[in-house]
């Protein structure tokens, strides 16, 4: 903005400079008619005019060329303290200014010359030119491979089921019982019929239950498996028959009886059933 402000001003005093100049010149210059006219002759008027519109021409040249040096030593003042401002400023824009010199016209033959033309100071347009933006590369994660999935290890075998007589639980059981003071239906009976409390036709009928009834107890028939209704594990035929034992003894008629009833199968484990009379 302030170079332009420069060339404008510059501009402004090249042209009052030549409108002064033009305004001089007009004056009529009598050492230069008295001169000619006593050297043309009468006769020849046009070609008096012609020598007077070339010398008034060739003194105009001269003036002007004095004129254009001193305009462009201004010039040239105004271009260094442009290059001045630029340095302070830091700017990397260069301007050249051209400036047209005011051509003068050759005089027709009627001694009329016509207005110069005005100079125009010449605008530089500065071009900024963009430095391509820059891509920055993209590095590709390369994707995790999906991991496998860890072998597990295969379960434990389990140990070999192990089996145990259910008519050795009964025994034992039973003994228990008798030992706790309980009497078994059985030989109630034989003790009936032995002292004639009751006829052969009546110890048939009741032998050998004597009217009793039951509970079923049921445990695995694996011995590694075996256990209570609360999950305690048994561990031996003796365990087992104590567990029998142990609810027949909580009884209050002493009279019992316990037998073995067979398998039976419940979620795919086998039980052996003991059947409790009291």
């Amino acid at each position: 903005m302030r170079k332009m402000i420069l060339l404008l001003i510059t501009v402004v005093i090249l042209i009052t400079g030549y409108n002064e100049f033009i305004k001089a010149d007009n004056k009529p210059n009598k050492s230069d008619s008295a001169s000619s006219t006593v050297v043309a002759s009468e006769d020849d008027t046009d070609k008096e005019k012609d020598t007077k519109a070339v010398a008034v021409s060739k003194d105009i040249e001269k003036k002007s060329k004095q004129k254009n040096d001193k305009n462009k030593k201004s010039s040239k003042n105004t271009v260094v303290s442009n290059d001045k401002s630029s340095k302070i400023s830091k700017s990397s824009d260069k301007q050249v200014s051209t400036t047209e010199t005011p051509t003068i016209e050759a005089f027709s033959k009627e001694s009329s010359y016509s207005d110069p033309p005005c100079t125009e100071a010449s605008s530089t347009e500065t071009t900024t030119t963009e430095a391509p933006a820059t891509e920055t590369p993209t590095t590709e994660v390369p994707c995790p491979e999906p991991e496998e999935p860890a072998t597990e290890a295969p379960p434990a075998p389990e140990p070999a089921s192990v089996s145990y007589s259910p008519q050795n639980v009964v025994s034992m059981a039973t003994s228990q019982c008798i030992a706790g003071g309980m009497i078994r239906t059985t030989d109630n009976l034989d003790n009936l019929l032995a002292n004639g409390s009751i006829t052969q036709e009546e110890y048939n009928e009741y032998y050998p239950y004597d009217g009793l009834g039951y509970y079923s107890v049921f445990v695995e028939t694996d011995l590694n498996k075996a256990s209570t209704t609360s999950g305690a594990l048994l561990g031996s035929e003796a365990g087992i028959a104590d567990y029998i034992s142990g609810m027949l003894l909580l009884e209050s008629n002493p009279y019992f009886l316990i037998e073995y009833a067979g398998t039976t199968d419940c979620g795919g484990q086998s039980f052996y059933e003991f059947r409790c009379y009291r």
